[in-house]
């Protein structure tokens, strides 16, 4: 819901994190910094997370190798 607050020279809004409401310009999604930077940090877990299972993947095909070169 984005209704004008004339005195408050703000759109009366909802946090995306939190569901708190808010006054706050129109582009605007979280209700503070706090909740902007913890999505931002669950994003980027997930983030590493997968770049750690490819970076998992890609060691363990390098130990597979390794061991089969080394028989030769």
């Amino acid at each position: 819901m984005e209704d004008w607050i004339p005195h408050h020279r703000g759109f009366s809004k909802t946090c995306l994190k939190c569901n708190e409401p808010f006054i706050g310009r129109k582009n605007k999604i979280y209700c503070s910094q706090v909740c902007k930077n913890m999505v931002n940090n669950e994003l980027a877990a997930k983030r590493r997370q997968r770049e750690y299972a490819l970076v998992g993947a890609v060691i363990k095909n390098e130990r597979i190798l390794e061991s089969v070169m080394s028989e030769f």
